[in-house]
């Protein structure tokens, strides 16, 4: 399976009217900061073309050979909400600290 970003990254050299994304980006592989930074990239490089499709992650095999750390399923909903404020917040703009259990973003 390829890396979705870094396809992306190259589609819309080929394709100049598409409008595409990931249809899911489990929220355990990247820190909500950079994943928003690379969104916002593609997004600005595609000429607003770029979206996120954003899910819990549910493929604990696939994680765990990755490297990444598997929540139990009970934490991966909470933890999808609060990247998703996470993202909303980091678009919107208005630049806010966050401190929370499993990352932080701080405003410098």
């Amino acid at each position: 399976m390829l890396e979705g970003y870094s396809v992306l990254s190259i589609f819309w050299r080929v394709h100049e009217k598409c409008q595409a994304g990931t249809m899911v980006t489990g929220v355990i592989y990247r820190y909500p900061g950079i994943l928003a930074k690379t969104v916002t990239t593609l997004d600005v490089l595609s000429k607003g073309r770029a979206y996120l499709g954003i899910g819990a992650a549910w493929n604990e095999r696939e994680a765990l050979r990755l490297g990444v750390p598997f929540p139990p399923v009970a934490n991966a909903s909470s933890g999808w909400k609060r990247r998703c404020k996470s993202f909303l917040q980091m678009w919107s703009g208005k630049a806010r600290a966050h401190q929370g259990k499993h990352y932080s973003l701080q405003r410098r």
